[in-house]
């Protein structure tokens, strides 16, 4: 599968995905590898330590990090 289909599902428009993570975060370290191995784009949004439930909670409904978003 190339990169141009991995982001498309059944024809339609690119996905666009989005993956909040905290710098300092070993695990959002991890995410970011594992997609960039998977060859799947993706926009990153940083956030700082503390501050980063202001966009996790609304988004997903928990306050840890990594988090994948994939509609919307």
């Amino acid at each position: 599968m190339t990169n141009a289909a991995a982001g498309r599902v059944g024809g339609a428009r690119p996905l666009r995905l989005r993956l909040v993570t905290l710098s300092p975060s070993h695990y959002c370290e991890k995410a970011r590898w594992a997609l960039e191995r998977a060859g799947v784009a993706y926009v990153e949004e940083r956030h700082a330590p503390l501050l980063h439930p202001i966009a996790t909670v609304p988004l997903a409904k928990t306050r840890m990090v990594p988090v994948l978003i994939t509609h919307g």
